[in-house]
């Protein structure tokens, strides 16, 4: 589930990349891209990391955000890999638009 959850964050955010470089630089193309796949990774991402907040999606023993080794715990499972990949299509995405 995470494989088809981590390919399609990626085709999302390529599509919408392919659309802000050679589409046309009109507010109605920047705002579709905003309120389109940019805010569907975001709640994704806010979905996914929920979840790991909440012990829903079992990560790493020791998973937390206080420690370099509660990090690398969460980044030690798939859904935490897949969950911190959509974070950075989503602050790359809102950097490029």
């Amino acid at each position: 589930m995470w494989e088809q959850i981590f390919g399609a964050a990626n085709l999302l955010a390529m599509i919408a990349w392919v659309v802000l470089i050679l589409g046309p630089r009109r507010e109605i193309v920047m705002r579709a891209l905003f309120f389109g796949p940019m805010l569907m990774l975001a709640l994704g991402y806010v979905t996914g990391l929920t979840l790991v907040l909440t012990g829903a999606v079992p990560t790493g023993g020791g998973a937390n955000f206080a420690s370099i080794e509660g990090v690398r715990s969460i980044f030690s499972s798939d859904p935490g890999v897949t969950i911190g990949w959509v974070h950075y299509l989503v602050f790359d995405l809102f950097v490029g638009l």
